[in-house]
Formats: structure tokens, C-alpha cells, sequence
């Protein structure tokens, strides 16, 4: 059982009340200030109180919640002993410049604040990070831990890392294990376009981490566009995670990248990168800036809190065999959920390469729409191929806020007005096989306190069922939970009478 206390003023508001995922189907029971619910297993929650339903997320709104479930700790390195570098016992700047090969640097629970950046230089490296330990940047232009060119790095444990942009750079890694940690942001006086780079890397998996990119407080702040950027990796899995930005939530690409200087660069092609079972909040996209072919691309049983899908390619790479299976939209914080080329300032610029694409068994909620009705838009869907390139793209079982979309007049007849452009462009769609539609976010009241006959009052009819019950086994008009109508249930009666 799980218990949250609003400390925001007043009581919790059931019908501005929701827990996310929808999908996890979590019903919370309410009293006063307090909600109370469960759930049967560590689970990464957005509890949003006293919070009017938006499509737009937005994690500045008063009585957002986060709630990060963990396992527990089964492999915990020892804190001291042989191959064992210990920050707090050496200096945290001294534990990483210290290490050799086949070292674990041990962070134990403590603030570290860091003026200058953590740099692992030696292949066969853990880096653990005890539950509590906190690394925080003050001047935040500048990455707290970086790597490169080094093989066999792991970065893991329950310790978090607060940094602007950007949080973290681990570039040209072989065999990079990166888990269990949470990356948040804070004021950002610089813009470097991502708040976590991962670039380069052969053979990489991102497991269970926690990543929350707060929106700027002022208009003078500047942060890092997108939570994660992957760039030019190989053999790549983003898996379990929570990853949240008012931005970009993860973007795919391939390019030179100005920290790394060109004669050490491998800009390669992305091959083989798989995304699943994540919760997320931004656009999630493969483009663009693209300096070279993607193959082989799965997004599957993803959550989108708020947020869309896009693909772009420039100059003629060739974009093949990506699919996208079991994927949940709860809101679209856009007017499309799913856009092939871009759309900036209502200009639309076409993919530049063939288009290999699967859509299958995707779930997408209310889509966003202006304050302002505007004719020309709402497209719900975008595909945009420059003529003279190819792009396949198949719907499998799409569903859009509860109805199979077989055709695109089943779009336009729910009130989109899709774009399709291109000479070479196919866009299919196959019926639907009778999947559960995203369940309605609006959530049931809760039962009335001394109301025995449910009909939304607290009167003398309620008296008169107890009256009626009294003694005997009657779980439709018990009050306290056990069946029986007994004193308890007069109790309650008497508690919330309000003649």
C-alpha cells in the first residue's frame, strides 16, 4: 500500500486526480488530503494531483509526483579492499584518476559537487554509485562523468547526477553498460542541443535508468534539446527507463559532433538500435541530421506520456527495415503523432532517403489542437517524401482515441486532415484486431463516506438501510469493509450526516 499526502493546500480533487500510465489501470481511493493505492510490483508512476487533465504534460504543473520503484540491491560491489576506489575515502576526483584497469570506483551516499569533469580513461571500469550519492555541477557547462574511446565501462547503482547541459558524454565506448542511475537537469546557462550523449559506441545497453529534464523557469535559460542523444552507435538497447524532457526524449543520429575532433571521428551508420518497454515524455525521433544509412530500428511496448514520433533523413540515406510494435501514445503533445519529414513554422520539408517503415499495434489518445481552430492543420499524420525516393510505409491495427483507423478517410472522418506527399510514397493500413483502446484518463469518483445506497448523498435513506441491515451480512450497503451492517457502519453514518 502505497500512501501520498498533499501538502499543496485543501483536499485531493478525485476528477483532477490520475495515476500514469493509464495502462497500468491503477485506481487510487482518496480521503481529505490523502490518496492511497497499490501496485504488484517496483513500478515507475507519474501521480498527478489536483492537476486539470492536459494533452500538453507539463512536470512544472503543481502536484506532479514521481515515483520510482526499485527491487532490491542484490549486487552491490564491497565498498573497500583490492581493485576498489573509494571517493569517499580518496576524493572523488582522485578515485577516477586513480583507477587501473579492471577497477570499481566507489561512490558512497554523499553530495559531491564537482568543478571539473569525471573522466574515465581506462578500459574494464565500474563505476557504483551507492543509494544517496549525489553529483552535482555548480557552473554546469560541463559533463560530470565522460569516457572515450575505451572498452568495457559500466556506470550503475542508485545514485543520482544533477548537471545542466550536458549530463553525460560517453563517446566511441565498446561494451557499455549504463543502469539503475537517475539524471536530472537544473538551470541550463548554455544550449549543447542534448542533455546525454552516447555516441560512437559498439555494443551498448541502457537499463532501468531515471532521466527527468525540467523545462526552463525563465526565458533567458537555455538547456539541452533532447534527453538523450544516440549518435552513430552499433548494437544499441534502451530498455526499462523513465525519460522525461520537455524537448526531445531520445533522438537518432549520425554526425560530426564539434567535442570530438573530426580526425578521431567514426561517423558511421545506426544499426541494430531497440528501444522497449520505457516510459517517456517528448518527441522521440530518427533524424535529423543523418550523415549516414539506419538499419534495423525497434521501438516496441514504449509509453508516451506526451509526445510523437518522427523520422527524417537528409541527403538520400537510406533509412531500412525499422518497425515500431506495441507502442502506446497516452497524449500527443503536437498536432501529429506520427510525422515522416519535418514540420517547422507550418513549412513542411520532405525525407530525403528511402523510407522502409512498420507501424504495427499503435494505441494513440486525444491528439492536441490548438486553442484556436485551424483548418490547415491537425494532420494527425505527416508523410513527406521528396519525389524520386521511395517511402513504404505500413499502419498495422492503428488506433486513434478508441477507433480503427483503416483507411486515411477514417482519419479525416474523426476531424485530421492527414499530409501525403511524394511521387514514390505508399501509405497503407490494415485493420484492426480488436486490441483494448487506451482506457479514458477521466477517473470514477470515489464512493461517498456514510453514504450507504450510493446515490451521492449522505441522508436519512442511508439510516434507514442500516436500520434495515442491521446485524446481518450485506456487502452493498456496508460501510467499513466487512459485510456486516454493525455499529461501525452507524459510526460512519453519524460521522458525515449532513442534514
Amino acid at each position: 500500500m502505497i500512501e501520498v499526502t498533499y501538502l499543496g493546500g485543501g483536499n485531493i480533487n478525485p476528477n483532477n486526480t490520475r495515476i500514469r500510465p493509464f495502462a497500468k489501470g491503477i485506481t487510487p481511493q482518496f480521503n481529505g488530503n490523502k490518496m492511497t493505492f497499490t501496485v504488484p510490483r517496483a513500478e515507475k508512476l507519474i501521480v498527478e494531483i489536483n492537476t486539470p487533465f492536459q494533452q500538453k504534460f507539463n512536470s512544472y504543473s503543481p502536484g506532479i509526483l514521481y515515483l520510482f520503484g526499485e527491487d532490491p540491491i542484490t549486487n552491490a560491489p564491497p565498498s573497500s579492499g583490492a581493485n576498489i576506489k573509494n571517493a569517499g575515502q580518496l576524493g572523488i576526483d582522485q578515485a577516477f584518476s586513480q583507477a587501473v584497469a579492471g577497477d570499481t570506483i566507489y561512490i558512497p551516499r554523499a553530495k559531491y559537487t564537482l568543478t571539473s569533469s569525471l573522466r574515465v580513461t581506462k578500459n574494464n571500469i565500474t563505476v557504483y554509485f551507492e543509494p544517496g550519492a549525489f553529483i552535482t555541477v555548480p557552473n554546469r557547462n560541463f559533463a560530470p562523468i565522460s569516457a572515450d574511446g575505451v572498452s568495457n565501462l559500466t556506470i550503475r547503482g542508485r545514485g543520482t547526477i544533477e548537471s545542466g547541459a550536458p549530463g553525460m558524454a560517453l563517446t566511441r565506448v565498446t561494451n557499455l553498460l549504463l543502469e539503475d542511475v537517475t539524471l536530472r537537469n537544473a538551470d541550463c546557462p548554455s544550449d549543447t542541443g542534448f542533455f546525454t550523449l552516447i555516441f560512437g559506441s559498439h555494443t551498448a545497453r541502457l537499463n532501468n535508468l531515471k532521466t527527468i529534464m525540467f523545462p526552463p523557469l525563465a526565458t533567458s535559460q537555455k538547456c539541452g534539446r533532447a534527453a538523450y542523444v544516440f549518435n552513430s552507435n552499433e548494437n544499441l538497447v534502451v530498455e526499462n527507463s523513465f525519460i522525461e524532457s520537455h524537448e526531445d526524449g531520445t533522438a537518432l543520429k549520425s554526425f560530426v559532433w564539434g567535442g570530438i575532433s573530426a580526425a578521431r571521428q567514426d561517423v558511421f551508420a545506426n544499426n541494430n538500435i531497440t528501444l522497449r518497454n520505457n516510459i517517456m515524455y517528448g518527441g522521440n525521433d530518427i533524424g535529423t541530421e543523418l550523415d549516414s544509412n539506419v538499419n534495423h530500428i525497434r521501438w516496441e511496448n514504449n509509453t508516451i506520456i506526451s509526445g510523437s514520433f518522427s523520422i527524417k533523413s537528409d541527403d538520400y540515406h537510406v533509412l531500412s527495415d525499422i518497425k515500431y510494435s506495441n507502442n502506446t501514445i497516452e497524449s500527443p503533445g503536437t498536432e501529429q503523432f506520427f510525422k515522416v519529414g519535418s514540420d517547422f513554422n507550418n513549412t513542411i520539408t520532405p525525407n530525403e532517403g528511402d523510407l522502409d517503415l512498420i507501424i504495427e499495434n499503435l494505441s494513440v489518445g486525444k491528439v492536441w489542437r490548438p486553442t484556436v481552430p485551424d483548418n490547415d492543420k491537425d494532420p494527425g499524420i505527416i508523410i513527406a517524401g521528396k519525389n524520386g525516393t521511395t517511402q513504404n510505409v505500413q499502419f498495422i491495427n492503428l488506433r486513434v482515441e478508441g477507433s480503427c483507423i483503416s483507411s486515411l478517410q477514417d482519419l479525416k472522418n474523426k476531424g485530421y486532415n492527414p499530409v501525403i506527399t511524394g511521387s514514390d510514397t505508399t501509405v497503407t493500413f490494415t485493420g484492426c484486431n480488436g486490441s483494448t483502446p487506451i482506457p479514458t484518463p477521466t477517473p470514477t469518483l470515489p464512493p461517498l463516506l456514510g453514504d450507504a445506497n450510493n446515490d451521492g448523498l449522505v441522508n436519512l435513506l442511508d439510516y434507514n438501510k442500516i436500520v434495515e441491515f442491521f446485524t446481518q451480512s450485506n456487502c452493498t450497503y456496508n460501510l467499513n469493509n466487512s459485510c456486516v451492517i454493525d455499529i461501525f457502519d452507524y459510526n460512519e453514518f453519524y460521522e458525515h450526516y449532513n442534514p
